[in-house]
């Protein structure tokens, strides 16, 4: 009796655990392992699953132009979007913790407001600043006497708008975690500093960037991840979807490339390829930047 009652007291906890347990299978594991699978098939969504190995990654490393022109928008907008504005938050971020600026609090609403808003709806509004004919950007160039340009169907100024939208949607989001790594700094190590004559640039030099270094690595991390898999700007901007195949292939991101291939070809097999492409790029960036911060942290 005693070891019955044992037995069923061991089997308690994984009682209460075999729920989660079965969620964590089937919906995280098994498409997991799932999409694996299918990334070695030729599988259409329907029928019969055909394995040919590696060739879904061969056709997409080594001839798939679709491929590379998804691979060049993502990667110019992770550079040109994502990571430049890292260098503009952390100024604002210092000015903006700064206690004899004014209206600081205003300052922070009106940049975080623009990640607040939905992107759908943020991208709408910029199509009509970025308008060929009436929009403000070519009104601003008229001034100056220059040309329209038709930021949003020219191959070469689509990259271009697209990083400046994600720049100004996402830059207070990073101004807002920089600001919170600001205020845990000890204000006595500034007070220090003043007393020893230290200058502005003295004083930022070697107290506050070191102090926010490993955030700073922290915020690079969110933005490569976020960059990587950027969708709804260049999907609202100038929806490739429509015709991939001409001028709008500019517009299209690895995220949007797997959709499209998911959904409009019908090629799952492929589509999971550059899925799983995509994260062993994002894996090896997060290596990559995670040795860095170590490097730093060590010396």
């Amino acid at each position: 009796m005693k070891k019955s009652v044992s037995n069923a007291v061991k089997r308690e906890p994984y009682l209460f655990l075999l729920p989660i347990m079965i969620l964590f299978i089937v919906f995280f594991l098994f498409p997991i392992v799932f999409s694996i699978v299918i990334s070695f098939t030729d599988w259409n969504g329907m029928g019969k699953m055909n394995f040919i190995g590696m060739d879904n990654y061969m056709f997409v490393l080594s001839g798939d132009e679709y491929f590379w022109a998804s691979v060049r928008l993502t990667a110019f907008t992770l550079v040109f979007g994502f990571l430049v504005q890292h260098l503009i938050a952390v100024p604002l971020a210092i000015l903006l913790n700064t206690k004899r600026l004014k209206g600081r609090s205003i300052f922070q609403f009106f940049y975080f407001l623009p990640y607040v808003v939905s992107a759908v709806s943020f991208t709408l509004i910029v199509q009509n600043i970025m308008n060929k004919d009436n929009g403000i950007f070519n009104y601003l160039l008229g001034l100056l006497g220059q040309p329209k340009v038709d930021w949003l169907r020219e191959p070469e100024t689509i990259p271009i708008s697209i990083s400046l939208i994600v720049n100004w949607r996402t830059i207070g989001f990073n101004i807002i975690l920089y600001l919170a790594a600001l205020q845990g700094i000890d204000p006595s190590l500034y007070e220090a500093a003043d007393m020893d004559g230290a200058s502005f640039f003295f004083k930022h030099r070697y107290i506050t960037f070191p102090a926010i270094l490993p955030f700073f690595f922290f915020t690079i991390t969110i933005s490569i991840v976020n960059g990587m898999q950027i969708f709804d700007e260049p999907y609202s901007l100038v929806n490739p979807f429509i015709n991939a195949a001409s001028m709008n292939k500019a517009g299209l991101s690895m995220t949007l490339y797997v959709i499209w291939l998911l959904k409009k070809v019908g090629r799952w097999g492929r589509g999971n390829a550059v899925a799983w492409l995509l994260f062993g790029v994002i894996f090896i960036f997060n290596i990559v930047n995670r040795r860095i911060s170590k490097r730093f942290d060590e010396e």
